[in-house]
């Protein structure tokens, strides 16, 4: 416990930790302080150190000499002082005084010095004297040492365990993995009958079902799951296999009464166009009042501008509704078959598609074609482009953006004239359509300025049989580290050296500058010839 005076403020340690107690002062009617207030340690009264401060001791002042503060008591009585490590005996004993324990003081004669060292927590305004009971010493370690004990063993537990080489027989955290056992109670899919709450209910997961698992559906559950078939997102390499099984039940789509499809049930089928186009192209209504459905068709990208059947589409939609260079497509129309205008005629394309439609429709939709043209029809479309844009040379990054799949049927010449800044703006489908001619007009300082994913659609049989060392730098610069386009330039790279070499005996030779910097066409030749022997080890 701890007995203050007004004013002072103390700290003890007990049990290795510091309590700062502060002072609460009252005033009496007599103007005098009242008695200290006695705190106690709950948990360790009995072993810690008890430091008793004596309410009348004198402030320090300022001037007085730090040296003579100390940390330990100097008790003085009546008779022969006690040595310090002495204790006194038992209240009513005469017993003498054993090592270890402090002698108590006399009354009226303890005295001691101010203290202000910090290593003790003692304050420069108190006099202290301390009593250690009989057991302080030993309850003070054991009260130290105590909490640390289960965290000691534990460590050594620890320490131990990491010891045993046996651990690595063990798969970490096996002890701790949840149960498995359920997974091989599971019924396999062969043995469930799907219903429409399920495949709603999963959601695009649904996707991963194959067609035997909607064979083995109800009818009724086919049909009332068709807009939800129809909106799963199939590979579409399962897509035919899928369609055929719905196809095969769903009577509506089997009955000849029922046919051809028509715009309600083409917004139901969604993601199964495709796989019907390709398929069974004459199940679908192309008339223009099933433009809604027709359009859902067309912004499928994945159709093969190869396919007849799907090309045919197109061919059947201007049978039906009467389409002709005296009628042609409107902006709607021709906006809505999409992909499908892949299968429009040399003439078609001249005579159907006007002008104004085409600048209407160019950046949202006739940009994001992916057709293979022929060379009249590539003529008749960059025509168009240079009335809309004026010249090639002119063009900025947005411009050339804003055509996509257009530019491939610029020519080579018109191809060469953009500025290096707006090759930025070329898409990889357009790449993918270059021609070789069209690929070698462009100069190593624009093929640098392609983006990576445009570079990346370059193929091995765009640069073959030759393509020059600059060019092939440029295209490395521009493709960076794209898997593809890499393999593809380290293949062709031993082709291209006896390329390079006839290049480099064939070029001009420049006029010698004269010093050492000058640089003549034989060092390079025979640089050549030693990098090449050094390739092929010879």
């Amino acid at each position: 416990f701890v007995l203050r005076s007004p004013g002072a403020v103390s700290t003890t340690m007990l049990t290795n930790r510091t309590l700062l107690f502060d002072e609460e002062t009252s005033e009496g009617t007599d103007g005098e302080s009242v008695a200290d207030e006695l705190l106690i340690n709950d948990a360790e009264t009995t072993s810690n150190p008890v430091l008793i401060e004596s309410k009348n001791a004198p402030e320090a002042s300022p001037s007085e000499d730090p040296d003579k503060n100390s940390n330990t008591a100097k008790l003085t009585t009546d008779a022969t002082p006690a040595s310090s490590g002495t204790t006194a005996p038992s209240p009513g004993t005469d017993a003498s005084p054993s090592p270890g324990i402090t002698a108590p003081p006399s009354p009226n004669t303890v005295s001691s010095d101010r203290s202000s060292s910090a290593s003790t927590s003692s304050t420069a305004s108190t006099t202290s004297s301390t009593v250690s009971s009989p057991t302080s010493t030993a309850a003070t370690t054991s009260s130290t040492s105590a909490p640390l004990n289960p965290l000691i063993e534990e460590e050594n537990d620890f320490s131990e365990l990491l010891k045993n080489t046996e651990l690595t027989d063990f798969i970490i955290f096996s002890a701790y993995e949840p149960e498995s056992a359920y997974f091989t109670t599971l019924p396999s899919m062969d043995s469930i009958t799907l219903s429409c709450d399920v495949i709603i209910a999963a959601g695009s997961s649904s996707s991963s079902i194959s067609s035997s698992d909607i064979a083995r559906m109800s009818p009724k559950e086919v049909l009332n799951c068709l807009s939800s078939l129809g909106h799963l997102p199939w590979p579409p390499s399962v897509t035919k296999s899928i369609w055929k099984a719905v196809k095969e039940k769903v009577d509506s789509l089997q009955d000849s009464t029922m046919l051809p499809i028509k715009r309600d049930e083409m917004l139901q089928l969604g993601t199964l166009l495709p796989a019907i186009a390709a398929y069974d192209s004459e199940l679908l209504d192309m008339g223009r009042k099933n433009i809604d459905g027709i359009s859902l068709l067309g912004r499928f990208r994945t159709l093969s501008s190869d396919d007849p059947a799907i090309l045919n589409l197109v061919q059947l939609f201007i049978t039906l509704n009467n389409v002709s260079p005296s009628n042609p497509f409107t902006s709607t129309e021709a906006a809505s078959l999409g992909q499908l205008l892949c299968g429009l005629r040399e003439d078609q394309w001249r005579d159907l598609i006007t002008p104004s439609v085409f600048s209407s429709i160019l950046t949202e939709h006739l940009a994001l074609l992916d057709c293979s043209v022929s060379a009249t029809t590539s003529v008749h479309l960059a025509t168009m482009l240079t009335t809309l844009y004026g010249s090639t040379a002119n063009w900025t990054s947005s411009d050339l953006l804003s055509t996509g799949w257009m530019a491939c049927t610029l020519s080579p010449d018109q191809l060469s004239q953009l500025t290096h800044h707006a090759m930025e703006g070329l898409t990889g489908q357009a790449v993918k359509h270059l021609s070789r001619q069209q690929l070698g007009s462009l100069s190593h300082h624009q093929l640098s300025n392609l983006s990576p994913h445009a570079a990346s659609f370059i193929s091995r049989e765009q640069l073959l049989p030759y393509t020059n060392m600059h060019r092939r730098r440029g295209i490395r610069a521009a493709g960076g580290e794209d898997e593809k386009l890499v393999d593809v330039m380290e293949d062709i790279e031993s082709e291209m050296q006896m390329g390079d070499m006839k290049d480099m005996m064939t070029s001009p030779e420049p006029e010698p500058t004269g010093g050492v910097g000058a640089i003549y066409p034989s060092c390079r030749v025979l640089l050549c010839f030693l990098v090449i022997m050094v390739t092929f080890g010879l």
